[in-house]
């Protein structure tokens, strides 16, 4: 399967396998790593 890269003003936060986990799973994993990428920054 294919990775999507996750960029948070230009920044490469992570990456989520599409072909392997349903859109929900994505959109949670994306989620996760936004909170952590937030707490880093404040």
């Amino acid at each position: 399967g294919g990775s999507l890269p996750l960029h948070i003003n230009g920044v490469l936060v992570g990456g989520l396998a599409v072909a392997d986990v349903s859109h929900e799973a994505a959109d949670a994993c994306a989620r996760a790593a936004l909170a952590r990428f937030s707490d880093r920054v404040r």
